[in-house]
Parts: C-alpha cells; sequence; structure tokens
C-alpha cells in the first residue's frame, strides 16, 4: 500500500512538473520570440539607417564634388568619380541623369545613353508618391538589374545661377542615383541575427535546470503543506472518534510518535489528591505501559508545575530533544504530554503543527474527562452499572472477532449492611471506596471493573478464561479479607463473595446469559458460606 501510495505521488509530482515546466518553457518561449523579434527589428532599422547615413553621406559627396568639376570644366569628371567608387568599396553603381532623363554618365559603360522611363523602379519611389512637395533627396532598398540588393539614394541637383551658362534656365539640372550594396548591411545583420538567437536559446537552456530546482523546491513545499493540512485532519479525525480515555490516550501518544519519531512518549493523567498516573510507550515497544517515576526523573519537576498550574503551556528544550505540552481547560490541568527524541533533535514544523493540534487534544480530553465523570460512580471511582451494560455487549463482540475468551466478575460484600447499622453511612462510604481501591489494585490495567450497585461489583478480564480468572478473582478476595479497613481508630474486618463465569468462541452466549450464569455463581458463593469464589463451567462440570 504504501508502494502504491508513493508510485501515485511520484507520479502525480512528475505530472505536474511537467506541466509548470513546458507551461513556463511555453511563456518564456514566447517572450524571447517577442524579444528577439523587436530586438532583430531594432538591429535591421539601426542598419538600414547607418547605412542610409552612409549612401546619403556619398551622395552629397559625389553632387558636390561634381558641381565642383562641372564649374571647372575639368576633364577628369568620369575618374573622379571612379575614384570616389573605388574608394567606397561598398558602391554598386553611380549614375547621371540629365533633365530629360538620359543617362549623361554612369559607371556600367553600356547604361551611358539610356532613357529612364518615369516607370521604372528606380523612379516610383517619388513619381508614385501622392505628395506634390516631394523631397530633394530619396533613398530606398530595391533590387539592381542584376537582380542584387541595394540602397538607392536619389538626389535632384538643382539648376543655380552660375550654371545657366550651360544648362538654361531649366528648374533642375539632372538627377544622381547612387546604389550602394547591402550585403555588407545584410551579413552583419544575420550575424546579430544570429547571435540573438543563440542568446535566446542559450538562456532558455540555461534556466531549464535553474526552474527545474525551482519548480521541485515548489512542489516539495507544496507536497509538505499537502501532507501537513492531511496529518492535521487525520489527527483530528483520529481524536473526534472516541471519548474514551484509554483509547484517546493511546491515540494521542501513536500522534506524538509517529509525527515526531520520537524515542518515548509519555502521558500524566490526573488523579485526586494531587496524585496522578504516568503512561509511557518506548520505540522499542508496541504498547503503552503505566510506570513509576521516580525521582530523580526530570519529568517529576514538569509535573509537579502543572499540578500547581505553573507550567507553561508548550516547552521545546535548548537542544530540541524534549517537548512538553500541557492539556488543560479553564485552568484545569486534563493532561501532559511528554515528548523525547531518539537522536537528532525533533523537526521544528512537525512541533509546531502538533502545537497548532494542542487546542484539539484539549478539547477531545476535555470531552473525555466529562464522559468518565458521566460513566464513572462518584464514591468509588469504578465505571457505572449503565457503563458496564455498554461494555460487556463491546468486549464480547470484540472477543467473538479475535477468538479470545472473557471472564465476568460479580462481587458482593458479606455483611455490609452491618456496617451501615453498626458504624454509620460515612463509615459504609469509606469500605466501599476502600473495597473499589483494593479491586483496582488487583486487576491489570486492560481490566475493567465497575460498581454494580450498593456493595456490588463487576470486572470485565478480557483475553481470560476462566482458570485464569478465578485467579484474579482469589487475589481480590485475599486483597480485601486481609488487612482489615481501618478508620479513625476503627478496625473493620470484610470478606467478599465472588460469582464467575466466562465466555469463549465455542460458546453461543449472549451478555444477558453470561450475567444470569455468573450471578447464579455468585448467590452459591453466598449460600454455601460467603467469603469464596464459586465458578459456573459447564465444560468443567461445576
Amino acid at each position: 500500500m504504501a508502494e502504491t501510495h508513493n508510485k501515485i505521488e511520484s507520479d502525480w509530482t512528475r505530472g505536474l512538473k511537467k506541466k509548470i515546466l513546458f507551461g513556463l518553457m511555453g511563456f518564456l518561449s514566447v517572450y524571447f520570440i517577442l524579444l528577439g523579434s523587436i530586438v532583430v527589428l531594432l538591429v535591421r532599422n539601426a542598419c538600414f539607417e547607418d547605412t542610409k547615413g552612409n549612401v546619403q553621406e556619398l551622395s552629397s559627396v559625389v553632387e558636390s564634388s561634381l558641381r565642383h568639376l562641372m564649374l571647372t570644366r575639368s576633364p577628369y569628371l568620369r575618374q573622379a568619380i571612379e575614384q570616389i567608387v573605388n574608394n567606397k568599396g561598398a558602391v554598386s553603381s553611380i549614375m547621371i541623369l540629365n533633365n530629360r532623363g538620359v543617362a549623361a554618365y554612369c559607371t556600367e559603360q553600356g547604361d551611358v545613353g539610356k532613357i529612364v522611363s518615369e516607370k521604372e523602379a528606380i523612379c516610383l519611389g517619388c513619381h508614385k508618391a501622392k505628395d506634390t512637395h516631394l523631397p530633394r533627396q530619396y533613398t530606398m532598398a530595391v533590387k539592381n538589374k542584376n537582380g542584387v540588393n541595394v540602397l538607392r539614394n536619389l538626389s535632384v541637383i538643382p539648376n543655380e545661377p552660375q550654371c545657366y551658362g550651360c544648362h538654361g534656365s531649366a528648374a533642375i539640372n539632372g538627377k544622381l542615383i547612387v546604389d550602394l550594396t547591402l550585403e555588407r548591411s545584410s551579413l552583419i545583420t544575420m550575424k546579430m541575427e544570429a547571435l540573438i538567437i543563440g542568446s535566446c536559446l542559450c538562456g532558455l537552456l540555461l534556466l531549464i535546470p535553474l526552474l527545474s530546482v525551482k519548480i521541485n523546491k515548489y512542489i516539495a513545499e507544496i507536497i509538505s503543506q499537502s501532507e501537513e493540512v492531511n496529518l492535521l485532519y487525520a489527527m483530528v479525525e483520529k481524536l473526534s472518534k472516541t471519548i474514551n480515555i484509554e483509547e484517546l490516550r493511546k491515540i494521542v501518544v501513536d500522534i506524538f510518535s509517529d509525527c515526531l519519531m520520537a524515542g518515548e512518549v509519555s502521558v500524566v493523567m490526573p488523579k485526586r489528591s494531587g496524585k496522578y498516573s504516568v503512561f509511557t510507550k518506548h520505540v522499542a515497544s508496541d504498547g503503552i505501559v503505566r510506570r513509576k517515576v521516580e525521582a530523580d526523573d526530570p519529568l517529576i519537576g514538569m509535573i509537579n508545575l502543572w499540578i500547581e498550574g505553573k507550567l507553561n503551556s508548550f516547552i521545546l528544550s535548548r537542544d530540541k530533544g524534549d517537548i512538553y505540552l500541557n492539556i488543560s481547560k479553564s485552568g484545569e490541568p486534563l493532561a501532559l504530554i511528554n515528548a523525547k527524541r531518539t537522536s537528532a533533535p525533533f523537526k521544528i514544523k512537525k512541533v509546531e503543527l502538533l502545537r497548532a493540534l494542542s487546542g484539539h487534544i484539549a478539547i477531545a480530553f476535555e470531552n473525555s474527562h466529562l464522559y468518565a465523570m458521566a460513566i464513572t460512580d462518584e464514591l468509588t471511582r469504578l465505571y457505572t452499572k449503565r457503563h458496564f451494560s455498554y461494555t460487556i455487549e463491546k468486549e464480547l463482540t470484540a472477543a467473538e472477532k479475535s477468538g479470545k475468551g472473557i471472564a465476568l466478575l460479580m462481587i458482593d460484600l458479606d455483611d455490609f449492611r452491618a456496617v451501615n447499622d453498626s458504624y454509620g453511612h460515612i463509615v459504609g462510604d469509606f469500605v466501599l471506596e476502600a473495597t473499589a481501591q483494593r479491586i483496582r489494585d488487583s486487576i491489570r490495567e486492560s481490566d475493567i471493573a465497575f460498581r454494580y450497585g450498593g456493595e456490588e461489583f463487576a470486572v470485565i478480564l478480557p483475553d481470560t478464561d476462566v482458570l485464569r480468572g478465578h485467579i484474579v478473582a482469589e487475589r481480590i478476595r485475599k486483597n480485601i479479607e486481609n488487612p482489615a479497613f481501618e478508620q479513625d481508630g476503627l478496625s473493620i474486618k470484610m470478606t467478599v463473595s465472588v460469582g464467575l463465569a466466562d465466555y469463549n468462541k465455542d460458546e453461543d452466549v449472549s451478555s444477558a446469559e453470561l450475567l444470569a450464569k455468573t450471578d447464579s455463581a455468585l448467590y452459591e458463593a453466598k449460600w454455601v458460606g460467603k467469603n469464596t469464589v464459586v465458578i459456573r463451567d459447564e465444560r468443567h462440570g461445576v
């Protein structure tokens, strides 16, 4: 079952991790794609603007040189332009158009004399525009006649008074077209794009292990919190399922042992007159045992403070190896829980969880205390007859399931009426109370004693056959007979008659039938002379 639970939990965490990781990776991928696209666009635009500035600057240089050479009637116009082209390795071509659109000069000789139509790609940038106020200079990216991507700058060469001698009075003298190849810019742009894309991919690859570690951490926290909530719920559910003090004591000890992995857990229960009982479970043992606390045990000091109402609600030792939890309600001590570590200090989270549970434990002990008061006889502090009816049915059902037997004792004080008549009811109450204590001292922790009515008592002995039941009955009889009951100078000799019957798996006996058999044995013990034990057992002929 544990392996199946661990596998389900592992599959669940693995699936959750995948969902979170893929979700984050998807988000980050979109983020990096958008970021990379924006950066690429910005780089492209920056490269374009840079190249555009270069081609415009180059056009201005060519135009200025052209104007100077033409005004000076220099014969070296072609050589000057070719020198500029050679110095500017990125220049693809330079063309000069006259005011009629004829190529007066071109670095490619085959284009000289060619008429350039307004419908050609070289002119569409300006002539298809609706704006009548066209710029003096226009730059655009186009493909030249060889299919190469170039950045083309077209500059209008205006006609000025000093040029009228050769060009007349036309508005413009012509146009200067400079093509700058984009190969270098494209290469730089591609390198930048590759660098950006590579950086994004590297970033994603580096983020995967980091995200995986973080996700593992958060999932571990989620699982831890979920386990704490489930554990708290399970604890509260366990505490709320019983109001029986013995069962509650066992549940609380098991909770502290399992949650803290404690080496030893003790529960101290208050008794009358400042007394107490200590029940302890060791890590090496299965059950809870009642123990005597030695004088040198540190628990003694804590118990005294607890009884006096001076103990804090929660104490954790400096070495985190001892915990004291004071369970009280309205100042009344209900229980003191002490847990001791094995070797490693207690985990603070687990300690805080149990500390948070203290309120529920206090409510459970208070309910158990109230229930115990309701089912306990005030004088003898034994269980009542009403609780006997419930308990005998429960124990018979448990015995039927386990296959183990039950012995039932009915005990009656002999000649008790004479005590009341001779000494009064106060002395009679003392004898009843002392008798109940001697019965308690004669039986096991698992045995259950009742005041059945008046001076009659009953004891249920789980997991006991008639032979072992007879040993207990004789022990009770002898402990009540000796010594005498003494109070205020009085010494009163008392005896009891005991009836005994048992149930075993081979019989189909109801609680009423078992009670009738035991009652019959008790009346026979009275009839044969009192101060004796009579067994009603058909199997052994008695």
